[in-house]
């Protein structure tokens, strides 16, 4: 199946860095657009030769485990939530801390991610609750996903990580729920999509083994950008960090943002 989305939207990718925090996304095109590519993409996510991904799913790990050896939110947490799960690169990793009477929801809106992702969860805890919902987080029934969850994970939340997130997130939380984000670095994203990519700021770019490429949406912002993202739409950071790899990537250190926040309700 061949994929050319990309030069439906396709932007000019040397024009100036222009705020994209308040753009307002045709959400619809988004999901259209992410369920195409993650579904073609699937089969082979989990394949070495994605090495940037394989390094930012690393970042993103360890800032998820400095929090935990901090926080205990896995470790303390009975309802989970993992936002974009995708092939469980990062659910294999957390996975373990739960206790075995905790419940965990995913969501993915790729049927070929949940398909990969299943089987991992059965062969790491085959006791814990798990439920697999096959739908966007940018336009969910809430009632479908469960109640209120202690914790939220959004492991590379990139590409679904525009305003309508928040209002779903919102609706799944308590006062006392926790949200963990990683999304890829501004300056390291944008010299990587501008320079070694050349795909919009906006989208990023996976080969398949045919040769031919998909290009799913993948949100970054500047640090005034995601400050203001945040706190427009309710959210208290508790912490804020970046992670760097110590081995540059085609001459460019990837990094991970990682934010803790909870809603203000």
């Amino acid at each position: 199946m061949k994929s050319s989305i990309l030069k439906d939207s396709y932007i000019d990718v040397h024009a100036e860095s222009k705020s994209i925090s308040w753009v307002e996304y045709n959400v619809s095109e988004v999901e259209q657009i992410n369920i195409a590519e993650y579904n073609l993409l699937a089969p082979e996510y989990d394949l070495h030769s994605h090495e940037t991904t394989r390094t930012l799913e690393s970042l993103s790990w360890d800032s998820i485990h400095e929090l935990e050896n901090q926080y205990h939110l896995c470790s303390h947490s009975r309802s989970v939530l993992e936002v974009g799960s995708g092939t469980g690169n990062l659910t294999r990793k957390f996975l373990p801390l739960l206790d075995d009477n905790a419940e965990i929801s995913f969501i993915d809106s790729s049927i070929n991610m949940l398909h990969e992702l299943a089987p991992k969860v059965e062969a790491i805890n085959s006791k814990i609750k798990s439920h697999y919902i096959c739908k966007s987080i940018l336009s969910p029934k809430p009632d479908i996903i469960g109640s209120k969850h202690d914790l939220v994970l959004c492991g590379l939340a990139d590409p679904y990580f525009i305003n309508p997130l928040f209002f779903h997130l919102r609706s799944l939380c308590n006062t006392s729920s926790k949200l963990i984000i990683t999304i890829p670095d501004y300056v390291w994203g944008l010299a990587e999509r501008r320079d070694r990519l050349q795909v919009p700021v906006n989208r990023t770019r996976f080969k398949l083994i045919s040769g031919e490429f998909v290009y799913p949406y993948s949100f970054i912002y500047s640090e005034p950008e995601l400050n203001a993202l945040l706190s427009s739409n309710g959210l208290r950071v508790i912490e804020k960090f970046t992670h760097t790899n110590s081995a540059p990537i085609n001459d460019l250190p990837p990094s991970v943002i990682c934010i803790l926040a909870e809603f203000n309700f």
